[in-house]
C-alpha cells in the first residue's frame, strides 16, 4: 500500500512539473503581435524592446543661445519665420531656429523629452512680456540620443500663451554621417487648381545636394501656410550642390474651407546665404 502511494505521489509531481514547463514555453514563444513581445519586426507597437527607443532620462539640453531682436519692423507674412535647420554632428543634435517670431521680452528656456523614438523639444518663453514681437535666432544642442533615427518635434510656448504651438516636425536618420538638413533655394512657388481637393501648392527648388532625398514640411501659422523643403549634406564631405532647378512638384496642403489664404516658402541663396520668402495668395471657392 505504501508503495502504491509513493508511485501516485511521484506521478502527481511529474504532472505538475510538465504543466509549469509548458506554461513557460508558451510564454517565451508567444508571437502575439497585438501587444508586441519582441518577436515581430515592427517597432511601432513594441512595448518590450527598447532598441529603437531613446534611453529614458538620457537627453539633456546644452549651449542655449538667443540673439537680440533682429528687426523691429519685421513682417512674418512676407519674411521667413521659424526656419529650423538641424544638424547631427558627432552624436550631438544641434538645432538652429532662424527668425523665431516671439514676444520682445522673451528669455529662451529649452526643455526636451522623449517617447519611443520621438524627441520633443519645447522652446519656452520666460521673462516679462512686452507690447511687441520680433524675430530671434535660437540655437541649442540635444545630447544623449542613442538610436539611429528620431522624429524631431519642436514646439514653442511664447510669453502669455497657455499651450505650446507646433513649429517643426521631421524624421531625421542619424547614422554614421555628420549631416545638416538645409532649406534650399526656392525658384518658384505657386498655387495649384483651387477648385480641386485637396488643395496643392507647386514648389520648384534649386541647389539641392541630394534632391532624391528631399522632403517637405507644411505648417499652418494662423491664417498663413508655410511650405518648407529640406535637403541635407554631409558635414565632413559636403561635395557640390546641383544648381539645377527642378520642375514644380505638387505639395499637398489639405482640404481647405472656402475663403482667402496666404502661403509662403522660405528660400536660401547658396551664393551668399541670404534669406527671402516666396509668397502667393489664393481664394478657395
Amino acid at each position: 500500500m505504501k508503495t502504491t502511494w509513493l508511485v501516485l505521489l511521484f506521478a502527481l509531481c511529474a504532472a505538475v512539473g510538465v504543466l509549469f514547463a509548458c506554461s513557460s514555453s508558451t510564454s517565451s514563444g508567444d508571437d502575439d503581435q497585438t501587444n508586441d513581445d519582441d518577436n515581430d519586426a515592427s517597432p511601432a507597437d513594441d512595448d518590450d524592446n527598447d532598441d529603437d527607443d531613446v534611453s529614458p532620462g538620457s537627453l539633456t539640453v546644452e549651449n542655449v543661445t538667443q540673439s537680440a531682436c533682429l528687426s523691429n519692423s519685421y513682417d512674418p507674412t512676407t519674411s521667413p519665420i521659424d526656419v529650423v535647420q538641424p544638424s547631427w554632428d558627432k552624436g550631438v543634435l544641434k538645432i538652429e531656429n532662424l527668425y523665431a517670431y516671439a514676444n520682445c521680452g522673451l528669455k529662451l528656456a529649452v526643455d526636451v523629452t522623449s517617447s519611443g523614438n520621438t524627441v520633443t523639444v519645447t522652446e519656452t518663453g520666460t521673462g516679462t512680456a512686452a507690447h511687441c514681437e520680433c524675430p530671434y535666432n535660437f540655437s541649442y544642442e540635444i545630447h544623449g540620443i542613442d538610436i539611429p533615427g528620431v522624429t524631431l518635434i519642436i514646439q514653442r510656448q511664447d510669453l502669455g500663451a497657455t499651450t505650446p504651438s507646433s513649429i517643426f516636425q521631421l524624421e531625421l536618420p542619424l547614422g554614421a554621417e555628420n549631416k545638416q538638413w538645409l532649406v534650399p533655394l526656392a525658384d518658384a512657388f505657386m498655387a495649384g487648381d483651387p477648385t480641386v481637393e485637396p488643395f496643392t501648392a507647386k514648389y520648384a527648388g534649386c541647389d539641392y545636394y541630394h534632391y532624391s532625398d528631399a522632403v517637405f514640411m507644411v505648417r499652418q501659422d494662423q491664417d498663413m501656410y508655410h511650405v518648407f523643403s529640406y535637403d541635407w549634406y554631409d558635414l565632413d564631405n559636403p561635395g557640390n550642390y546641383d544648381p539645377t532647378c527642378h520642375m514644380p512638384v505638387p505639395v499637398t496642403i489639405g482640404t481647405l474651407a472656402a475663403g482667402n489664404y496666404n502661403f509662403g516658402a522660405p528660400s536660401c541663396a547658396k551664393t551668399d546665404g541670404s534669406w527671402s520668402m516666396l509668397t502667393f495668395a489664393v481664394t478657395i471657392p
